[in-house]
């Protein structure tokens, strides 16, 4: 009994130590990924939603932004944008079909949702997508 209660006390243990290490481990691992998180998206690259393209807050009117192949520089794709910074269109360079579109192809967007007590406009839906055409891919 004394031998199987020893046994049993250092399985315990040798248990405990594998959880406390597994703990340091995720610990680790989520500062990593925070830490990886906040250099790729300081540098205006990838992470959670940092490849996706965005309205340039600065820009005037309508206008267009792009995403580049960080390795090539090549443009991989872009979108062009209302005054209001509400999507019209965006062009997939690379990347996967859109379910029976093959790539490169273009998303349009409808016209913008606008609430009617504040004015305030918001980007209309997707309402279908298309191959690209010659214009819209890059050289």
């Amino acid at each position: 009994e004394t031998h199987t209660a020893i046994t049993v006390g250092k399985a315990a243990d040798r248990v405990s130590d594998g959880a406390r290490a597994a703990e340091h481990v995720a610990d680790d691992v989520i500062h990593a990924e925070a830490a990886a998180e906040a250099a790729t998206a300081a540098a205006g690259g990838a992470g959670r939603g940092g490849t996706k393209l965005k309205p340039d807050p600065a820009a005037q009117g309508p206008h267009t932004t792009f995403k580049r192949d960080p390795q090539t520089g090549r443009v991989t794709g872009h979108a062009e944008w209302d005054a209001a910074g509400n999507p019209v269109k965006r062009t997939d360079v690379t990347g996967a079909a859109h379910r029976p579109v093959k790539t490169p192809h273009t998303h349009e967007y409808g016209p913008p949702n606008v609430n009617p007590a504040t004015g305030k406009s918001y980007p209309g839906n997707e309402v279908r997508v298309r191959p690209a055409t010659p214009d819209e891919i890059p050289r």
